[in-house]
């Protein structure tokens, strides 16, 4: 498929997306919930590599379901993240027409996640840029726990390796600062936010620039 066609794919998709029947305020209907959800992950793994940050919402509410067995696929909270996490792809997916986001989104270094993530907030796609900027951190924090050798950095989010190199760093062994440890983990409540809570993020493109330009900061004083 060429980029217009992946495109209008999403655009059906998303369309579709109101066919999804609810009765009031409860549950919407599992199986329309269920083949919607399906459809719409699809698309996204199609139009974007596995390393690529926007599907980590859908990993995400894979593990809720794992973990909360019972959880009813069309429960308001469980659809609702999914439909937010697929508008956050469909958004890079739109503004990065001019980058040739679907012809090879792979980012090769952090810094171009960085420059993505600004792209998408200066558009005012704020949920995709805080999910965009927060991989681009959590990667780099993986790289630092394998260069300095901390262990317990094998599978982790950007808490975990922070807080494995605030132990680190009580050991004696200083990757970076105590300060710049309190400013990751609010970075890491922020994506936190974008791909787990999509329908109740209400950050403000402010709030998001100043994310991306800390996380570049940040990477300029701890390489």
């Amino acid at each position: 498929m060429n980029p217009k066609e992946v495109e209008a794919w999403f655009d059906e998709v998303s369309a579709r997306r109101a066919q999804v029947s609810r009765r009031g305020e409860g549950p919407y209907d599992t199986e329309q919930a269920a083949a919607w959800m399906a459809e719409a992950e699809s698309a996204v793994a199609s139009a974007f590599p596995a390393c690529h940050p926007v599907l980590a919402p859908f990993l995400a509410a894979k593990q809720r379901a794992v973990t909360i067995k019972l959880i009813h696929v069309g429960s308001p909270p469980h659809f609702e993240s999914i439909v937010g996490a697929f508008e956050a792809a469909r958004s890079v997916l739109k503004a990065g027409r001019a980058h040739g986001l679907v012809e090879g989104i792979q980012a090769n270094t952090v810094g171009e996640l960085l420059d993505q993530a600004r792209f998408l907030s200066a558009n005012r796609y704020l949920l995709a840029a805080a999910i965009i900027a927060g991989g681009a951190l959590e990667t780099h924090l993986l790289h630092l726990c394998q260069r300095y050798g901390i262990a317990g950095s094998g599978d982790g989010s950007i808490s975990k390796y922070n807080g494995a190199i605030g132990a680190a760093r009580n050991q004696g062994t200083v990757v970076y600062s105590a300060n710049d440890g309190k400013s990751v983990e609010a970075w890491g409540g922020i994506r936190n936010e974008a791909a787990h809570t999509p329908a109740s993020f209400s950050r403000t493109d402010r709030e998001i620039e100043l994310m991306i330009d800390g996380i570049r900061q940040f990477l300029t004083r701890n390489p």
